[in-house]
This record gives structure tokens, sequence and C-alpha cells, in this order.
């Protein structure tokens, strides 16, 4: 049996790799981004993102393009919408969010899911994390959208606190990152961490000491004081 051609130049029965996929479906964008008979090829690039664990905005702004453009009910797949939404958020400190809010057909933006993942975005930026998990442990429903949320936003809180900190108590980064001290020891195996009650963090250059340059003071002679205070009388 021959394989069969589909859009965007693709071969049914032939795998290709995600970066390819990748490539195909950007190369799709640049001849046929607003034809709407694409859609369910960019659907299964999303689809491919979430199950090999890669992203691309642009794509999934594509998606929601579409959507914007024929936001007939029966044309938006909310489930779609929130897949998108959940990878924008996965994607911070980036502003994927805020992109893919913006360009969501208006009747969308005022579900309660779509609420809550601003609400969580928003938590993160302020770091404010104990209520960012607070809130994710009531919506834990968001967590079966997209596998790895709660890892990848942990990894997003370790690398902002390292910002700050060099040396951080154990207690305080259970706290920010929602888990128990006896399960810190996978994360310092991960992250290459040491702990002694203290967690040492990864430096960078935000959150190493720095030299403050003081300049020396001054003085003006006696000699240098008389032509002025001459100047003066």
């Amino acid at each position: 049996m021959e394989p069969v051609p589909i859009p965007g130049g693709a071969v049914s029965g032939v795998s290709e790799s995600p970066a390819e996929h990748r490539q195909r479906i950007l190369a799709l964008l640049e001849t046929d981004r607003y034809n709407q008979e694409i859609l369910g090829e960019l659907i299964a690039c999303l689809h491919s993102q979430i199950e090999n664990d890669w992203y691309d905005c642009e794509i999934n702004l594509a998606i929601l393009k579409l959507y914007q453009f024929h936001p007939e009910e029966e044309n938006v797949n909310l489930d779609v919408v929130l897949k998108i939404l959940v990878k924008a958020l996965m994607n911070l400190p980036d502003h994927d969010l805020q992109l893919c809010l913006y360009v969501l057909p208006e009747p969308y933006q005022s579900l309660e899911e779509v609420a809550n993942l601003s609400a969580l975005a928003e938590k993160l930026e302020r770091a404010q994390y104990k209520d960012f998990w607070k809130l994710l442990e009531e919506k834990k429903q968001l967590l079966a959208i997209v596998p790895g949320l709660e890892r990848t936003m942990r990894r997003f809180i370790l690398e902002t606190v390292s910002l700050t900190y060099s040396v951080i108590p154990r207690k305080v980064l259970c706290d920010v990152l929602n888990v128990a001290d006896s399960d810190l020891q996978t994360l310092f195996d991960a992250e290459s961490l040491k702990s002694e009650g203290l967690v040492k963090l990864e430096g960078n250059e935000e959150n190493q000491p720095k030299e403050k340059s003081v300049e020396k003071e001054s003085h003006l002679t006696l000699h240098q004081i008389s032509p002025l205070m001459s100047n003066l009388m």
C-alpha cells in the first residue's frame, strides 16, 4: 500500500521526529497561516508538543488566531485552548500566556478555567508562591491538562529564587516549592544542590556578592583653599 500524502507535505505511515514535525508545520504557516483547513495539522502538532515535551509558541498562536477568525462555538475546541494556555504558562518567565490571551476569542476569556490560569500566572510573577500552590491545589483539574505542570513550575520557582539567594533555609525552600523536607533529596540530585540545614543554590550573576566601588575622599589643602577665600572676601 502506497503512503498517502497529507497537508503540509508529510506522508501518512511515515514517522517523523518532533524537530521534523515542527519544521514542516512552520513551513506550512509561511504559506497557509490563515487557511482553516490546516487547523487539524496544527492541533496534531500541539499534541506532539505535549507527548514529546517540546514547545513552539508561534504554532500554538496560529491555532488561536484561526479560532479568533472563526469564533463560532462549533469551530473552537476548549480542550485545545486550555492545553495551549497551560503550555504557555509552563514557559514562564516568557510572556507567552499574555500573548495567547490577547488573541483568544473574547467569549472564552471569561471562562473559569482561563481565569484560573491567569490567576496562577499572576501569583507566580508576584512571587506569591504559597498562594500559587494553594490555588493549584484547589484547581487540581488543571494538572490533568498537560503532564509535568507541577515539575515545570517548581523548576521556574527554583530558578527565580536563585536569582536572589545563593543560600536559603531548607524550610523556606520546602514552602516555596510545596514539597516535604523528605522529598527534597530528589530535587537536590536533579539540580546538584547542597544541603546542611541550608540549601546552597547554583551561583549566577544575580545572587553573588558584588564589590562596592568606594571613591576615595579628596581633601583640599590650606594652600588650595587660600585663593578661593581671597575671591570671596
